[in-house]
């Protein structure tokens, strides 16, 4: 895994959960007809928790590359906290499982979401304070996801929060913008029956 030269966050728009105001509108979420959507409940509380760190100008799920400024305000858009939704993956492969016959059974699946970390770019190439930034981001984002008891509880009984590592753009061969990504995998029971 290398950071690319610029990381592209991916053609998906999200919208600011934060005090900046850009003109995309939140999108329409459409409920279930009946059930529970653990993954996304789970993935709103990941990013509820991302926005109780303090540093960041914004906070975004699931947004494209952030600007350094509004273009319309010229308000600072940077620091900025990005969560992206990752992969869900079956832990335990359900072939394992032929004793439910055709029904899905219930199983255990791993979210990989992502947390970048965007800082504004230095003005000029010594990068003074870029990576102390990013370190003092990554504590903070750390702490709040791994001691948050009520993401646990979502989790369930089996349930996991895994901090798998970081990546910088502070290598050779990158940006050396002062870009992080966190990657996580929160296990949780995926239970048909609550669909």
């Amino acid at each position: 895994m290398s950071v690319a030269p610029r990381p592209n966050f991916g053609a998906v728009t999200g919208y600011a959960g934060n005090t900046v105001s850009v003109n995309v509108p939140p999108p329409t979420v459409t409920p279930l007809a009946t059930g529970v959507d653990r993954r996304e409940q789970i993935l709103l509380h990941l990013f509820s928790t991302l926005k109780s760190v303090p540093g960041f100008a914004t906070y975004w799920r699931d947004r494209g590359e952030v600007p350094p400024e509004d273009p319309e305000t010229k308000a600072p858009l940077l620091p900025a906290a990005i969560m992206l939704d990752g992969k869900e993956q079956v832990k335990v492969a359900t072939t394992l499982l032929r004793s439910y016959g055709t029904r899905v059974p219930p199983m255990e699946v791993t979210l990989l979401p992502q947390v970048w970390v965007v800082l504004m770019p230095a003005k000029n190439v010594t990068n003074v304070g870029q990576g102390e930034a990013l370190s003092a981001f990554r504590i903070a984002i750390l702490k709040a996801i791994v001691t948050d008891d009520n993401l646990v509880a979502l989790l369930g009984g089996n349930g996991e929060i895994e901090y798998r590592g970081s990546e910088t753009d502070m290598q050779s061969g990158s940006s050396l913008l002062g870009q992080m990504r966190l990657d996580f995998a929160l296990t949780y029971a995926l239970n048909p029956a609550e669909f």
